[in-house]
Order: C-alpha cells, then structure tokens, then sequence
C-alpha cells in the first residue's frame, strides 16, 4: 500500500502536478497578453494570478480584462492591484476597466485564496480587450489539491 502511494506521488511530480504555475501567451495585433496562474492549488491557502499586457507602443486605449464567475467562484480574490477604474458583472465575468496605461506594458495582479467548496478546481477564459476589441483569450484550469 506504502508502494501505491509512493508512486502515485512520484507520478504526480512527474506531470508537474506540484509544480508552482504555468505560464500562458497570446499575441495578435503587435501586443502579447501573458496569463501566469496556477495548475494545482491548495484549498485554503493564498496564491496569485497575474495577467500582462505588453505592446511595442504605449497602451493609448482603455483596457478591459474579464475574469470568468465560474473561476472566481473558488478563486477568492483579496486583492486587485492596480484598483480598476471601474468595475462591473456582466454576462458571467468581472469587468475590470483601466484608463489608458500610456506605457507599453501593464500588469494585473489579482489575490487571493483557493476555496474549499470545489472538489475539482477552478476553469474559465480570460478576456482581454483594448479600445472596445478583444485582443486575447486565454482558458485557465487550475486543479484543487485538497
């Protein structure tokens, strides 16, 4: 029995179950939108998830970066910095509206602590858009380790 467990762990570490995140990117139109986040997590402890925006020119337009219900629904987040200028829920995700950055990167960081309600872990897509358009998005999945 000792055995099984072992190289269940072992198979675990292997996948990169334990590992600390992951790292996803999406360019189109000269900006590469960056989403770092967990893929496992612990309920109950506190962790991050950081989206960057970086562009050859300074960001001139107001941007947008939806963060899905569904997501956050085990995903408690204490934090949001930098403060949005504005905020809103609409159609199933957390608006979270900038004033025009006027530099060629932005960075979000959202947070917060993992749940202990959801068995299975968080899921959902991250939208971001400048001046009105969607730029990116990007799925994440994060798996709860209870």
């Amino acid at each position: 029995m000792v055995l099984i467990v072992i190289s269940a762990f072992i198979l675990l570490a292997l996948l990169q179950v334990f590992g600390s995140g992951t790292s996803k990117s999406v360019t189109a139109n000269g900006m590469t939108v960056t989403v770092d986040y967990p893929r496992a997590a612990r309920a109950g402890m506190p962790d991050s998830v950081v989206i960057h925006l970086r562009d050859g020119l300074p960001l001139g337009e107001p941007v947008t970066i939806s963060i899905p219900e569904e997501y956050l629904d085990t995903f408690s987040v204490g934090d949001i910095s930098p403060a949005a200028a504005s905020e809103s829920y609409s159609d199933g995700y957390l608006r979270l509206e900038y004033d025009p950055p006027n530099t060629a990167e932005f960075t979000l960081n959202l947070r917060g602590d993992w749940e202990t309600g959801n068995d299975t872990g968080a899921s959902g897509k991250v939208q971001v858009a400048t001046g009105g358009h969607t730029i990116a998005t990007i799925p994440l999945k994060t798996w709860l380790v209870l």
